[in-house]
């Protein structure tokens, strides 16, 4: 969102709000632009743009839905961190047991 010359970061955690951060909004077509490439987002006049961003830790594969939505007070980015892996591990189950 944006509040004059600022730009608000906000968390959704279990359906409510939380505003956690700001930066000028003259970062925004640089932070807009960093994620489309991250995400595999080309560019296009389609006011609704989706894409994925791969992410590794702790050996666990994630992979974060973007969606960037025009808005006539600019781009509206919306980065899902998912709670499990895109490739969990394998369960080991010891017959023996």
């Amino acid at each position: 969102d944006q509040f004059g010359s600022w730009a608000q970061v906000w968390h959704t955690i279990q359906g409510g709000r939380h505003a956690v951060d700001t930066f000028p909004t003259w970062l925004l077509p640089e932070v807009t632009a960093r994620l489309r490439s991250m995400a595999d987002i080309f560019p296009v006049l389609h006011p609704v743009q989706t894409g994925t961003i791969p992410l590794l830790r702790h050996g666990l594969s994630y992979r974060l839905p973007v969606r960037i939505t025009a808005t006539p007070n600019g781009p509206h980015i919306h980065v899902t961190i998912p709670s499990t892996p895109a490739d969990p591990p394998a369960v080991v189950v010891n017959p023996a047991a």
